[in-house]
């Protein structure tokens, strides 16, 4: 039971992650409401490396401070990849 509770919060996490991210990126969004979408995700993923940090401080963790630094890069590029298709739409 624990598995579907789990398999859920995580496809609600993912379609409300990536729909935000969507969202913030299209230019016929209102400003307002894109800003708080982008600024939802830099929340969701900053407590998402604050967690990280402060279990590699905490315990000492080499690990934990590369799934910090993982998670940053992976976000950073995933932004930066619809940032530069958002771009290539426009030019065309």
């Amino acid at each position: 039971m624990d598995f579907v509770l789990d398999l859920v919060v995580e496809i609600i996490f993912g379609i409300l992650v990536e729909g935000s991210l969507e969202a913030s990126m299209n230019s016929k969004v209102h400003p307002v409401i894109r800003f708080l979408l982008l600024s939802v995700i830099i929340v969701i993923y900053g407590g998402l490396v604050y967690l990280a940090l402060k279990l590699a401080i905490e315990e000492k963790s080499l690990l934990a401070l590369l799934c910090a630094v993982i998670i940053t890069v992976i976000v950073i590029l995933a932004i930066k990849k619809k940032y530069d298709e958002r771009k290539g739409k426009e030019i065309k």
